[in-house]
């Protein structure tokens, strides 16, 4: 037996009614907006250079990039898989 749906996990809505997602690359615009919220004296990367970094991040198969939203990003995680020997 599958155990049960945890909330805020993708298919369920979360505490704020936001649903976790997949990224894309055009949430790139929302995600730089983001982190300039969270972390204003960071240096911004050109958009070349913020767009090609995120595609591989998108296109690693190790990586999975999230972002929930309601009317706008709320939040990111990014999950690792991490080959070990365990």
């Amino acid at each position: 037996m599958c155990p049960p749906r945890r909330e805020g996990w993708p298919g369920t809505p979360s505490r704020v009614g936001s649903y976790p997602r997949p990224a894309v690359s055009g949430d790139l615009p929302g995600l730089q907006t983001l982190y300039r919220k969270l972390s204003p004296h960071s240096p911004d990367l050109e958009d070349g250079v913020a767009c090609a970094t995120f595609q591989t991040m998108l296109d690693d198969p190790r990586k999975q990039v999230l972002v929930a939203e309601r009317g706008g990003l709320l939040g990111t995680v990014t999950l690792v898989i991490v080959p070990n020997l365990m």
